[in-house]
């Protein structure tokens, strides 16, 4: 039986055409710190001393690597928009190492296709490692049109847990603009 995929060609055609560039403003790397600073100190594994990698998916300009840098982590920016082909999704690139924190912030909602994109960040989560997803709480910038994947908590909790992580917190929080985000602090077990 053949499948006719035009629709979902279509629905990829319109997603990489869509970018909204959004500058970076002092808000959102404060909002970011915000929320690396409230749950650094539950993220079991991650101490004061030595060093882990860090990966920061949607980084832009790497706004978080004097933060991290700062922690003597070992850090790896990874924008999105550099990779052409792959403007609106991630799901096809390939993990150059596993990482100890994944941090993700206004990414995932870009997505047409959220459980692979986030497959994809459990990929890059290390066994024992710690994942940061952070997504608007809808109404907030729901509109936007770029945003595919605009979903209430319970929806993004339920595809975390397909996926495998283990969701440790969750907070909400106004930033900057007036908008409200969604915070998910996630775990990848260990697998016996």
């Amino acid at each position: 039986m053949e499948r006719d995929l035009t629709q979902l060609n279509n629905l990829w055609d319109k997603a990489l055409a869509v970018q909204v560039a959004a500058p970076e403003t002092p808000w959102h790397t404060k909002a970011a710190i915000e929320c690396l600073e409230a749950w650094l100190p539950k993220m079991e594994g991650l101490g004061e001393h030595g060093v882990y990698y860090v990966l920061d998916v949607g980084c832009g300009t790497g706004f978080l690597r004097d933060y991290f840098e700062a922690r003597n982590w070992w850090y790896y920016g990874l924008s999105l928009q550099e990779h052409a082909n792959m403007r609106a999704d991630y799901h096809f690139l390939e993990p150059k190492a596993s990482y100890d924190l994944v941090f993700s912030r206004h990414v995932v909602e870009h997505s047409p296709m959220p459980y692979l994109a986030v497959t994809k960040l459990y990929e890059f989560t290390a066994p024992g490692g710690w994942c940061v997803i952070i997504t608007p709480l809808p109404p907030s910038n729901a509109d936007y049109p770029d945003h595919f994947s605009v979903m209430p908590r319970g929806s993004w909790c339920s595809l975390f847990r397909r996926v495998g992580f283990q969701i440790v917190d969750i907070a909400d929080a106004t930033v900057g603009d007036g908008s409200l985000e969604q915070r998910f602090l996630l775990k990848r077990e260990v697998q016996p």
